[in-house]
């Protein structure tokens, strides 16, 4: 059995079919060796995703996908019946992507990847259990551990004991949490590095442009601004749109470093938020969208044989893009161009690695900070800015700024540096956040 992840297609309106097809895009799996589709995942999938339509977005319902064909892989290794699968067989599923070395990255699955597809099964199980296709008996809940309950839920959290925070149950066939390791803080220093390699302000490039002659774009430079201010995801600036800036007005005599709120649609779970930027980034990126990003537009059009409408987004690929000046950047651009910044200016961490043909371990020097490090940073940064200004439960504002649903995942994931790993903060960014807490903003 070769199980790979298909997508729906549109099918001609005269088609009789076409009353009940699938909508376009969505996923579903295809044993190739067969030319079947894996009818049961199929049903899975049509239930969470679009009967019951509670399961978040198509992303998510592609990662479900991609999970659960993961797992009929590993099953027809072994081989087994999805259907005559046992706790044992979930353990052992578990223990192998432990211990599975990425072809790609030479690392092994991390801990939260492995916690993902395993949910997902146990997930699936428990739905085929429901629907009377799988005679198994219960997988979810054969053994539990005390996790963290969240924070929300507990009437007057503040005088609990500690006890009351670790009463909620999870799985035992889950992985131990190994979140805390993921998370780095950009220190000071290589910040100020990083970001003039990434290039210039636009305001910089105006000031300067006859002494310098730095030419460089700066749509990357104001991509990771904008992550380290606001704490946006890289999809979610990615999906930024034009109108979003131009339509947002504020009052001329206001601080650079006051800030404005912006409503944000796209973001993860499509839980629309706002997020506050400073003025001085809002000046900079209306002069990006007059400067820069017009030319870029301007020459893709001028490039093509037919009309082209602008895009829409925020940021578009520049001028050195050739054929694709001018279209909408993709959130594997915003990461791939911040993890280029870190490798040029040798920012870097000696990592453990594994042939996977050879399992020979060898060393190897990696990029110390993803785009995603921004995010993390904005949340320290803020709580420590926070804390000075005097606000006795800062976490409560980050959650806000985060998009965060549940409390215990600002405190769980983003905070548990703040209080032993108090990194120097950037203090012109530091005065501006407290600063602005001053004034009661």
């Amino acid at each position: 059995m070769n199980v790979c992840v298909y997508r729906a297609k549109r099918l001609p309106s005269e088609l009789p079919e076409a009353q009940s097809q699938l909508p376009e895009g969505f996923p579903f799996l295809v044993d190739d060796d067969e030319l079947e589709v894996v009818d049961v995942a199929l049903r899975y999938l049509h239930n969470e995703f679009i009967v019951m339509a509670r399961r978040g977005s198509r992303e998510t319902a592609d990662a479900a996908a991609y999970d659960l064909a993961d797992w009929y892989r590993y099953l027809a290794g072994i081989p087994r019946n999805w259907a005559d699968i046992s706790v044992d067989d979930i353990v052992d599923y578990r223990e192998d992507r432990l211990s599975l070395i990425s072809r790609q990255t030479h690392n092994s699955l991390k801990s939260r990847t492995v916690t993902r597809r395993v949910s997902r099964v146990l997930h699936f199980y428990d739905w085929a259990s429901t629907a009377g296709l799988y005679f198994g008996g219960a997988l979810v809940h054969r053994e539990t551990r005390s996790a963290r309950r969240d924070i929300d839920r507990i009437s007057l959290a503040h005088t609990a004991p500690a006890s009351a925070f670790t009463s909620q149950e999870v799985s035992m066939l889950l992985p131990p949490d190994d979140s805390e390791s993921d998370i780095n803080i950009l220190s000071v220093d290589h910040w100020r590095t990083l970001s003039q390699q990434l290039g210039p302000l636009p305001s910089d490039k105006q000031r300067k442009e006859m002494q310098s002659k730095d030419l460089r774009n700066s749509r990357d430079r104001l991509v990771a601004e904008f992550a380290l201010q606001t704490g946006m995801r890289a999809d979610e600036i990615a999906n930024l749109s034009k109108s979003q800036i131009l339509n947002t007005k504020h009052s001329a005599d206001l601080p650079e470093y006051s800030t404005v709120k912006i409503r944000i649609e796209k973001t993860k779970g499509r839980r629309p938020r706002f997020v506050e930027v400073p003025v001085y980034l809002l000046n900079e990126l209306k002069l990006y969208i007059k400067g820069e990003r017009a030319e870029a537009v301007a020459a893709s059009t001028l490039s093509s044989e037919s009309e082209v409408p602008e895009p829409t987004s925020l940021f578009v690929n520049g001028i050195a893009a050739k054929s694709d000046a001018g279209r909408s950047i993709t959130a594997d651009t915003v990461s791939r161009r911040f993890h280029e910044a870190v490798l040029a200016e040798g920012i870097t961490r000696t990592v453990t690695k594994v042939d996977p043909d050879t399992c020979a371990i060898y060393l190897a020097e990696v990029a110390a900070y993803s785009f995603h490090d921004l995010r993390h940073t904005f949340a320290v940064w803020t709580y420590q800015a926070e804390r000075e200004s005097g606000n006795a439960e800062p976490w409560k504002r980050i959650q806000v700024l985060l998009g965060h649903r549940q409390l215990h995942t600002t405190l769980d994931i983003y905070l548990k540096h703040a209080g032993t790993d108090r990194k120097p903060v950037n203090e012109k960014v530091f005065r501006a956040i407290r600063e602005r807490f001053d004034d009661g903003d």
